[in-house]
């Protein structure tokens, strides 16, 4: 129990190992997911769960809110942290219960503080624990997204997914690495560190480098492109800002040079202007009237001045003539003298003599606003002394909103937002007004300043998030998803394999207790080491273990019956004062309850004690045996393996009703655990030498054990000067055959042919196969072969038998095959016993079969090697040619 500052001490560790993983895994976001493909905290949330249990919720609640709150901030204050505390709580929730259900599922399927050896204990912790159990908290953090209108409806379950992915990788990758450093037991946990910790680390730094390679082509290619839309952008806004500076200069030369423009040649020159430049707003005549000639000037241009205000003036600037005329009609006559504004910039025209831009005007009485920018410039006359007089002003507009539209529409590859500033003032702005986006790790802005007359305008690019969504690319997530299962993965390959190493030291151990415990009972485990330690047969073994345990007590007989291949019948192990009837009538005794003691116990895996045979349901199908066998009394025991898998049952019997005592019982168990420390011994020695003298496929003799037959057969036949026979066989077109219809036939056939030659063979005889479609038969010598003619016929009469055998068709899938031979033999005397020449003289001998039409066989002669090795030389030179 923790006491105090032990909890606090955790619970601070706990909290900064959570921020520093939610540190991690929010570097490694990749749009357009908008979601890291590995989130490292779900992992250290599990493992200090699991590890900790409740006490370990403060830190992880904690650390989860203080990573939350940050993502859903509007902006540094106050008001904005209060706001998003409950966003962070609810998810932070939704953490908590995920660390919490992947605990209790764990707990349920595998056991607390298991120490993960087993393979499949393995398996099932990361499945449970990375995709069984790592779904929750994504559901409440999508939720969230969705309640605040972050993502739509159809994005939910895409939304769902990667995050799920991402807090599953977390768990995969993470939460053993955090196991190996605190898990108990600390010994075993601590030995899988240098195997399972390094590697695992240097995989997840090269993931980071892909990460980071990706995110920098990707932002380089976002800058470029970016710079591109940008300068194109700004290059058409400029030269359509110039363009609308020359409109402007030439109205104003148009009406410098006239005397008098009536309202159709205005129109008609506006027109041709309008009909070249659509975005045009408006072309305007504003003429300079006294205040002593706005009767004339009301009845000559047929308007009526109107002005914002009612006050009297000593001059007029109205609206005389604007085009197009749809839209702009509540202008004409207004006086822009009476807009302070528009005075303002009309006086600065006049008294400079430059065009002047403006910003957006109110116009009218009822406060409504004109299209955009407008350009002045003054028109001037000369008197009869050349003085100029002010004859009026030019204007044009235009809405900047629909120039920034019309050239993004030209170019649909625009996808910018647009910011223009005019002596410190917004004059336009399509920046987006909703939250930054906090897990943008760059920034992508481009500031410019264009000279527009009488003012320098700040023009800012940023990109939309249109232009985001179609720059990013999935190829980064995915690539970077991929190293990171690449390294889950490889880990659960380590586990496994650190799993087995520590399973084995393990069973070592308890073997080596097991042992130590055998030779301390005295006699009987002395002699059943000595036995072990012998090449002494399994069945013998158990026949010393049950003789010495009868030999130590007169009055029990002893039985051990083994689990066949199956798991579901008992064969005879060993017995020792059992009647020699009743072991053959319950060998191959099928398991199951109520079938005897033995078969009740091999089924349930647990001791099974019956004091009274005659009067134990257990026994009723058996009484008639028992009873001819005096048996009145049966104890059984299973054996167990160190998988506890049941190998078999150990039994004791006794001729009167008899119950044990719990030394007795003791001493069963200790027995059995011997006798299934001898079975599985036993049984591992016989698969090695198996899988080390026969060929797995074909259950054949393997090179090996042919070798080592064809020397102790050579041996002899120096000895009593015999002769014997090598055949080396090859199937025809074999190679044909495995690579068109599939390596499963092939192996198939090899295992029919194998079956069909050892037919074909005398018991002392060996067919052995050296791999592929290879085959090598020993013909062993007999006492009556001494000349080489004998063998040379019984050589000839198994070649015949053997090619005829395996001419019968095959029926392979339900097909009908049919396949030949070729057999090359060689005869071994005294005089011809080297091992690796006898191999190369049956080679050659069996190239020559094949050269003599196949499914046939020849015999070696000295010029069939010749012939051979001038053919290897040709080779050779060939080589050296090249």
């Amino acid at each position: 129990m923790m006491n105090k500052k032990q909890l606090f001490f955790l619970n601070c560790m706990g909290l900064f190992t959570y921020i520093l993983g939610a540190y991690i895994g929010d570097k490694l976001i990749l749009s357009p997911s908008g979601a890291s493909s590995i989130w490292p905290p779900a992992g250290i949330a599990l493992a200090l769960v699991l590890i900790y249990r409740n006490l370990a919720l403060p830190a992880i609640f904690l650390g989860s809110v203080l990573t939350q709150i940050p993502n859903f901030f509007d902006n540094p204050s106050i008001d904005s942290f209060i706001n998003s505390l409950p966003i962070g709580v609810f998810i932070s929730l939704g953490v908590c219960l995920q660390a919490i259900f992947a605990t209790y599922l764990i707990s349920h399927f595998i056991g607390e503080h298991d120490p993960l050896i087993k393979d499949s204990t393995i398996i099932k912790f990361l499945f449970i624990g990375s995709i069984v159990g790592s779904g929750i908290a994504p559901i409440f953090l999508t939720i969230e997204l969705f309640y605040n209108h972050n993502i739509s409806y159809s994005n939910l379950l895409s939304i769902w997914i990667t995050r799920w992915i991402g807090s599953a990788l977390g768990i995969l990758i993470i939460t053993p690495l955090i196991l190996i450093f605190l898990a108990r037991p600390r010994e075993l946990w601590k030995k899988r560190g240098n195997y399972v910790l390094y590697p695992s680390l240097m995989l997840l730094a090269f993931s980071v480098v892909i990460f980071n390679y990706s995110q920098q082509q990707t932002v380089i290619h976002m800058k470029e492109t970016f710079n591109r839309q940008s300068n194109l952008l700004n290059d058409a806004l400029f030269n359509q800002l110039n363009s609308y500076l020359t409109i402007n200069l030439i109205l104003k030369s148009f009406f410098e040079h006239s005397t008098f423009i009536s309202k159709d040649e205005f129109k008609g020159f506006s027109l041709l202007i309008l009909q070249q430049y659509h975005t045009l707003a408006s072309i305007e005549w504003i003429p300079y009237i006294e205040a002593k000639k706005r009767t004339e000037f009301e009845n000559l241009f047929n308007v009526c001045i109107h002005e914002l205000d009612v006050s009297k003036k000593k001059h007029y600037f109205p609206i005389a003539y604007i085009e197009p005329m749809e839209n702009n009609q509540q202008f004409l006559g207004f006086n822009l003298g009476s807009n302070p504004l528009a005075l303002k910039s009309l006086l600065l025209a006049s008294e400079s003599g430059e065009r002047v831009v403006t910003e957006q005007l109110i116009l009218t009485k009822e406060k409504l606003i004109t299209e955009g920018i407008r350009i002045y410039s003054a028109v001037f006359s000369s008197d009869v002394d050349n003085n100029p007089i002010l004859k009026g002003f030019v204007a044009n507009t235009f809405s900047i909103e629909k120039e920034i539209a019309t050239l993004m529409k030209q170019n649909n590859k625009l996808t910018l937002e647009v910011e223009i500033l005019a002596s410190n003032r917004i004059i336009y702005s399509s920046f987006t007004q909703n939250k930054p986006q906090k897990r943008q790790h760059f920034s992508l802005i481009k500031t410019s300043v264009l000279t527009v007359a009488n003012h320098r305008w700040q023009i800012s690019y940023m990109p939309s998030k249109e232009f985001i969504k179609n720059q990013k690319s999935w190829h980064p997530w995915w690539l970077l998803l991929g190293s990171f299962l690449f390294t889950g993965l490889t880990e659960i390959t380590l586990l496994i394999l650190t799993g087995r190493t520590l399973r084995t030291e393990e069973l070592v151990k308890l073997r080596t207790l097991a042992l130590s415990k055998a030779i301390a009972t005295g006699e009987l485990h002395n002699t059943i080491l000595q036995a072990l330690a012998s090449p002494m047969p399994l069945n013998e073994i158990l026949a010393l273990v049950i003789k010495k345990i009868e030999d130590e007590d007169p009055e029990i007989l002893c039985s051990v019956l083994l689990l066949d291949k199956t798991g579901k019948f008992l064969i005879h192990g060993a017995s020792g004062r059992l009647p020699t009837f009743y072991t053959q009538a319950i060998d191959g005794l099928q398991i199951g309850k109520a079938v005897g003691s033995c078969g009740t116990a091999a089924y349930l895996k647990q001791r099974v004690i019956v004091a009274d045979i005659n009067q134990h349901p257990y026994w009723n199908n058996f009484i008639e045996l028992t009873a001819k066998a005096e048996l009145a009394a049966c104890w059984s025991e299973p054996i167990m393996s160190s998988e506890q898998q049941v190998l078999g049952t150990f039994a004791i019997y006794y001729r009167q009703p008899k119950s044990p005592t719990k030394e007795t019982l003791n001493k069963m168990l200790s027995l059995s655990k011997l006798i299934g420390l001898v079975i599985e011994r036993k049984t591992s020695e016989e698969r090695i030498r198996y899988l080390a003298f026969y060929d797995a496929l074909t259950k054949l003799p393997n090179r090996r054990l042919l070798y080592e037959r064809l020397n102790q057969e050579l041996i002899l036949v120096k000895r009593h000067h015999n002769y014997g026979a090598l055949m080396f066989l090859d199937l025809d077109h074999f190679k044909t055959l495995n690579d068109s219809l599939g390596h499963h036939i092939g192996d198939e056939l090899l295992i029919q042919v194998a079956k069909r030659l050892t037919t074909c063979l005398r018991e002392e005889d060996t067919v052995a196969r050296l791999g592929g479609d290879e085959f090598v038969i020993l013909l062993r010598s007999r006492n009556h072969y001494d000349n080489n003619e004998q063998v040379l016929d019984y050589a000839i009469i198994t070649a015949k038998r053997i090619l005829k055998a395996l001419y019968i068709p095959y029926f392979l899938e339900k097909y009908e095959h049919v396949v030949t031979s070729s057999i090359g033999i060689t005869l071994f005397s005294i005089n011809n016993n080297n091992v690796d020449n006898l191999f190369k003289q049956a080679d050659i001998a069996m190239y020559d079969a094949k050269n003599n039409g196949r499914n046939t066989f020849s015999f070696y002669n000295k010029n069939m090697a010749k012939q051979a090795n001038k053919r290897l030389q040709k080779e050779k030179d060939l080589r050296k040619r090249r």
